[in-house]
């Protein structure tokens, strides 16, 4: 070997030590999302991005604006607030980009800006249009150990992550879990729950929530009883079936024509010919209109 190639071999030693080295400084260094938590499962934040500090915008954005253009505005600003921060949430959860929606949460923490309640509660909804549960749920412990008020509204996006996600086990714990905090699911949650129990075939379920909504003050409408009725035909629960008729009735709301013929057939095949009958009788008359309240 000659002496030129030896320190060929030399110099191309040392330059990949020092691309190694440069590397390994360059790499970003984990960040947790709060001190003393573990790294959450959503996709980590990239390394904060570089700010130009000669420029100074005086548009902070409409709200019309993109979660596109909300990234390009926190890419012009030196120092970003909380409240900047908020606006691109806002965008980010109209559109349901769950993802930006959670690592902006952490480059939040990375610049020293605490996220407020709003902060938190954006990027739950943005996880609840896409059915990210589980990231919605990793945000929902932040926001537990943070101390923010817990309501209606943040387990509403909860609850709809789950519906999306089609996980109808998570979603009866996150009714579960309000139950506990002492807070009403409104009706919307409380539908979703009842069609939940209908796609795991667990009618008895169905129906404790539909007397549940109603001793707790939630009026049930045509639909929390067409999708209890819906549990129970899947399960071919014809007397069950049938005794929902009358309580929807004594809570003034209408089968109507179509539900009536389902009890019907169901009680047909159940060989109960005098409920057969009785509902034939009635549909003669006409039924009643489907969700019309009976007066």
């Amino acid at each position: 070997m000659t002496m030129g190639q030896s320190r060929l071999d030399a110099l191309g030693g040392t330059l990949a030590l020092a691309l190694l080295l440069t590397l390994v400084v360059l790499l970003p260094t984990a960040q947790a999302f709060v001190p003393g938590h573990p790294q959450p499962s959503f996709r980590s934040s990239p390394t904060i991005r570089a700010r130009a500090s000669a420029r100074e915008v005086t548009t902070l954005g409409g709200e019309d604006m993109s979660w596109q253009e909300g990234l390009n505005l926190l890419e012009t600003l030196e120092t970003p607030t909380v409240e900047i921060y908020n606006k691109v949430l806002k965008a980010c959860a109209r559109e349901g980009q769950w993802e930006p929606g959670c690592w902006l949460l952490e480059e939040m923490v990375e610049l020293g800006l605490e996220p407020d309640r709003q902060s938190f509660v954006l990027a739950i909804e943005a996880c609840g249009e896409q059915g990210r549960y589980e990231e919605a749920n990793h945000v929902l412990s932040y926001m537990k150990d943070a101390e923010h008020k817990l309501d209606n509204e943040v387990y509403g996006f909860v609850a709809r992550a789950c519906e999306a996600a089609k996980n109808w086990r998570q979603l009866q714990w996150t009714l579960d879990e309000m139950t506990y905090r002492e807070l009403v699911p409104d009706l919307v949650t409380y539908n979703r729950a009842i069609g939940g129990c209908g796609e795991e075939g667990e009618w008895e379920m169905a129906l404790t929530l539909v007397l549940e909504a109603d001793r707790r003050g939630v009026t049930c409408d045509y639909a929390s009883y067409d999708l209890a009725m819906q549990a129970l035909h899947k399960a071919k629960q014809a007397t069950r079936a049938h005794e929902l008729l009358k309580t929807m009735k004594e809570a003034g709301v209408a089968p109507g024509k179509d539900m009536l013929a389902l009890v019907m057939k169901l009680c047909q095949e159940a060989g109960e010919m005098v409920r057969v009958e009785e509902i034939g009788r009635e549909l003669d008359r006409g039924g009643l209109g489907g969700g019309r309240r009976v007066e």
